[in-house]
């Protein structure tokens, strides 16, 4: 089993158990669709957020929760996409987004481990002193004063810092939005999931998996990665990185850092643990190591020109999508929050001068997508002759099936074709759970559906034993 460090949420919402109208409904409630809520509480929209599991408790409940804009090499990658300008705006905005967050904390008086932290980067192999030295001179020029010094208790080859950097409990945080939106516009549901919707005289109408509905002017996809393939094609334009997360007891050294090297690892430190996180390029049956305190993997949709995708989908609809984080969730759901809120209400923002779904083309962002695909259809391909230890595949019907026999004897059985794009699902041996290895969905032994970018369990195939 997954031991998660970010377990406390005081609040449980009932699902959706009639048809229901709102002004805009917000799919997803991790960080994203909980900040998107409290901008919006105020205005005299009706807000409805429906969350598959529980608030929280997906994305959110895995992140490491810093609030930094030393983010790894994103800074390089928009530069080399788009220049020094849009980079720059990048980062000016996620340093704006850290103060926002730390202004909602002190003005709500949200208990949630706040602390001031020094964030650095890092290099183990000197192969990699240009790298880091151009995001060195680029942080120069920006602005943000670093400067090269030593990691504490960190034995690396060369490393430099900024400072005004936070992190935080981003479930305590999650606790402190809710309370704001009590007695408000906003309502809340949980358990309640998306199977699909569909467009009728200017509203969308959402199609629930209980067989209720929903019906908004304004739909809001703020659950990490959308449930569809069109309009957007998001699984061609973006890919997915899983990362491996270990605790284990320290003394809060008060700052975070992250290897720029090939294999890169982050750093951070809460109460009297360090919390060490893994990066594996591809999802793996062995990526969790749990001789540690806690330990669980997190999935984050990547972007090819480092960007996120916020905003409306199409220019003239009403729909709109928060996603492509690059692993910076937590000030970029603040962006996203504003952002939506603001082309929601009418309201002037600069930040959607710098943000949206569609970028414009960039050649480094062109050939990463080139690469990546190639791989993608690799594992597309080969996805349906890999094998599992504890599992195998039969054919009923001419259909392929797995087939799991657990420690009691019983047999479990279901379809092993991915609802999403139909890749080959693959068992996981360690998690006792069945995984696509292209973009990341997840099932339980009986075929339920754990985690998205599907929005479908997997039928049983034959019944169970």
């Amino acid at each position: 089993m997954e031991k998660l460090l970010w377990d406390t949420k005081k609040y449980n919402y009932k699902s959706v158990n009639e048809d229901k109208e709102c002004d805009v409904l917000i799919v997803g409630g991790g960080i994203t669709g909980v900040s998107l809520a409290y901008y919006l509480k105020d205005y005299n929209e009706k807000v409805i957020l429906i969350e598959r599991n529980k608030i929280g408790g997906a994305t959110t409940m895995r992140s490491t929760a810093k609030l930094t804009h030393l983010q790894q090499d994103i800074a390089l990658k928009i530069y080399k996409s788009y220049g020094f300008f849009k980079s720059k705006e990048y980062i000016d905005a996620q340093v704006d987004a850290t103060f926002e967050i730390v202004n909602i904390i002190k003005k709500n008086h949200i208990r949630c481990n706040l602390e001031k932290n020094t964030s650095f980067l890092y290099i183990n192999n000197k192969k990699y002193v240009d790298k880091l030295r151009d995001l060195y001179e680029l942080y120069d020029k920006f602005g943000y004063k670093p400067y090269y010094c030593k990691i504490p208790n960190v034995n690396c080859y060369l490393s430099f810092a900024v400072d005004n950097s936070y992190v935080f409990h981003p479930l305590l945080y999650i606790n402190g939005l809710l309370s704001c939106l009590k007695n408000s516009n906003v309502s809340i549901y949980e358990k309640t999931s998306m199977i699909n919707y569909f467009k009728i005289n200017k509203k969308f109408v959402v199609m629930l998996d209980n067989g209720y509905k929903i019906t908004c002017k304004h739909l809001v996809f703020a659950n990490h990665y959308l449930p569809f393939v069109f309009p957007y094609l998001l699984p061609f334009r973006n890919y997915l990185e899983t990362s491996n997360v270990t605790v284990s007891k320290s003394n809060n050294l008060f700052y975070n850092a992250i290897n720029l090297d090939k294999d890169d690892e982050s750093i951070r430190f809460f109460k009297d643990y360090k919390i060490n996180v893994s990066n594996s390029k591809k999802l793996s049956n062995n990526s969790i190591l749990y001789n540690k305190d806690f330990s669980w993997n997190n999935y984050d949709l990547m972007t090819f020109h480092g960007l996120p995708l916020i905003g409306r989908i199409r220019r003239d609809e009403n729909i709109y999508i928060a996603s492509g984080f690059n692993t910076w969730g937590m000030t970029n759901s603040n962006i996203a929050a504003r952002i939506i809120s603001s082309l929601i209400v009418n309201k002037e923002n600069k930040l959607c001068k710098v943000f949206n779904s569609r970028y414009k083309f960039s050649l480094y962002a062109f050939i990463r997508f080139i690469k990546y695909n190639i791989i993608q259809i690799v594992n597309y391909i080969s996805s349906y002759f890999k094998r599992s230890d504890e599992a195998k595949i039969i054919y009923v019907d001419g259909k392929r099936c797995g087939v799991y026999i657990d420690k009691s004897g019983k047999k479990h059985t279901v379809s092993i074709t991915c609802p999403h794009m139909k890749c080959s699902l693959q068992f996981n041996n360690v998690k006792k759970t069945w995984d696509c290895p292209c973009h990341g969905s997840e099932f339980d032994v009986d075929g339920n559906l754990l985690r998205g970018p599907s929005v479908k369990c997997i039928k049983k195939s034959i019944s169970n034993e």
